[in-house]
Parts: structure tokens; sequence; C-alpha cells
């Protein structure tokens, strides 16, 4: 049963200590999985309408819970295998109100969270603490449409890096009929909200879309530490908006926006970055960006970033986006690209109960 589900890094076994397959309106709850050797919950293939509720996951061996759909990926020398129209997947799992920790005793490759091949998951309400790697990971863009909000995230990554707490990966596409009830390539947003992140250890890069991730909403979430937004090595699609990053280490580090792709800029607007001490890139552009007399060359499309507040206890000068080899202040960037209208640096940091106070009320508490 070990297989690697789709295109992103990690392989699993498809198995757990609970496994489902071909169920609706299954319901998992106030159960407790502990010192288990694998997998907690595996929902495989056809799943409907799982709930997955208040259970205690502990020192589990490696991931606690996992969704893993099924595509053809063996006949006609595995031409079908991105044909996600048949239905073999989970699709709307609620999980919520999980306390998952220690996770990835064995299997470093691990999560509170798993899905491949799967959409319209609800996360929420989870507390998730003290794992190996990601706390949750979406291992592919299949359909999308998966909503993920009010969770409690911190100490991921403890034997790993190069990942974030909520991670992500797209390497190849699917034909689905999530988004509009046709057949299309083209996947329904997944939407990060109102989460409490904690990007420490080595889980520095909060919700890291890596190598392909598109088609994700990023709001209202409150990150300490670590990165403000990542687009790896994808073409945009990206809208983060409303969210405030603490002490952060580098706010927005994109690879590609594409010509003839406008509609898809990433979309970057009313954050809240804190900067500490010394030089921060505030934001970091990919090798194709490069800045001439003239602006902004017409074969680069920058991210549409504009009216986000940034504050540096080093200064105006300390903030800075690179673009290619070359950095710039802010106030050189507006002038030369006239990009980045609305956004400032404020070089005074907020008192301590003014952050407390910026926490709360992102978090409705």
């Amino acid at each position: 049963p070990h297989g690697v589900p789709s295109g992103g890094d990690w392989a699993l076994e498809r198995m757990g200590a609970l496994f489902f397959e071909g169920t609706e309106m299954l319901t998992v709850s106030n159960c407790t999985f502990e010192r288990l050797d694998g997998n907690g919950i595996m929902l495989s293939g056809y799943n409907r309408n799982a709930t997955l509720a208040d259970n205690d996951f502990s020192w589990t061996g490696s991931t606690a819970m996992a969704a893993w759909g099924r595509t053809d990926e063996l006949s006609d020398g595995g031409i079908h295998g991105l044909d996600g129209t048949t239905g073999d997947y989970p699709r709307y799992t609620l999980v919520t109100g999980n306390l998952v920790r220690e996770t990835g005793i064995y299997e470093k490759q691990s999560s509170a969270w798993f899905q491949a091949k799967t959409a319209q998951t609800t996360i929420s309400h989870n507390v998730i603490f003290n794992l190996a790697r990601a706390g949750i990971n979406i291992n592919d863009g299949f359909g999308g449409g998966t909503e993920i909000y009010d969770n409690l995230i911190f100490n991921t990554c403890r034997e790993s890096s190069d990942h974030g707490p909520i991670n992500s990966w797209d390497r190849q596409p699917y034909l689905t009929t999530v988004r509009t009830g046709q057949a299309s390539l083209i996947p329904d947003f997944n939407i990060a909200h109102n989460n409490f992140i904690v990007s420490n250890y080595g889980g520095v890069k909060s919700i890291d879309n890596d190598d392909g991730s598109i088609f994700w909403n990023h709001n209202h979430n409150l990150v300490i530490y670590g990165w403000g937004m990542k687009n790896g090595i994808g073409c945009g699609g990206h809208k983060s908006y409303n969210n405030v990053v603490l002490y952060a280490d580098i706010g927005y580090r994109g690879h590609t926006n594409f010509k003839g792709h406008e509609e898809y800029r990433d979309q970057i607007y009313n954050e809240t970055w804190l900067f500490g001490n010394g030089t921060h890139d505030y934001l970091q552009e990919g090798s194709g960006c490069k800045v001439t007399e003239h602006g902004i060359p017409e074969s680069y499309v920058p991210p549409n970033s504009h009216d986000n507040t940034l504050y540096s206890s080093a200064g105006n000068n300390k903030v800075l986006i690179t673009c290619g080899k070359d950095k710039y202040s802010i106030q050189e960037w507006q002038s030369k690209t006239h990009l980045e209208s609305g956004t400032e640096v404020i070089d005074k940091l907020p008192s301590n109960d003014q952050l407390m106070d910026m926490g709360r009320k992102l978090l409705n508490m």
C-alpha cells in the first residue's frame, strides 16, 4: 500500500489505524490515538461528508489524519492519471476541533492533516504543534475548494526545514468538476484565513505555496516570525490581504508571474508586516526581474502589491525590494517603477499592547 499519491514530495502508506473507503456521512469523534506506528485515520478513495472531530492524536509514527483519492494511473500508459472526474476521492470532509501533537516519530514526511487527490475539505479549530514536518500538507491542487481557518499551529518542522506550518504543492494539473460542475483543469481557490501561525523551528515559510501551487487566498491570518507570503515557482493566482506578520524575516518571495496571464497576477494588499532589527527584504522578486531607465520591462509581470503597512525599527532604508540582483528601498522602487502605491514604511514599532490588540481583532478574540 506504500505509494506516491500525486505531484507533491510525499509518499505514504494507504492505511491507518482506522481505514475508510466508500463511506458517506462518516463521523469519527472523541477518540484518542496514541503511540501508533503509522497513520491514525485514512480516508481512501470515495468518501463524502466525513467528519473527524474532537479527537486527540499524540506520538503517532506517521500522519495523524490523511485523505487520498484515486485516479487511473495505469491504463494506456498512465495517460488518464490526471482525470479526476470519476469522483473516486474524498470530498466535503470536515476536520475540526482535533488536538494533534508529537507526530512523525518514524516517518518524517508526515503531518497532522495530509490530503492528495482530495477536494473541498474544511479544516478548522484544530490545535497542532510539536511535529516533525508540516502541520497541514496539501499535496496537490486537484479540484481545490479547501478552507483552512481558526487553527492554532506552532512548533512545526522540528526535524526538517524548507517548509511551512501549512504547505502545498501543485506540480501537475487535474481534470475535475469541482469548481463549476463542468470538467476543467482550473481548480477552485484554496483559502487559509484567521489562523494563528507561529513559524518557528524549520517551518519558517508560514503558508508555503511551493512548486507550482496556484489559486490560493490568504487573508486575516496572524503569523509570528518567518515569511509573509511565498509563491514558489508558480504562475501567480495568489491573493494575500489583511494579514498581520510580526517579526518577519521576508515579506513576499515570488518566482514567476507569466506574461499573458496578468489576470492571475499575485495580489498583495492591506498587509501589515513588522520587521525587527537589521535589513529585511519586503519583496524578493525572481531572476527575471529588472528595472531599466524606463521602469519595469513589459516582459516582466510583477505582483500587484499596494497599500501595505511595513514597520521597521531599523528605518526606511532597511526594508528593501530585491529585483534580480539589485536591491531598492521602498521609496526608490516607487520612484523608478511607479509600483507599490500606498505602501509605507513606519520606522517606529507598535507597542506590545498595540500588537496584542492587532492579534485579537484579527482572530476575533
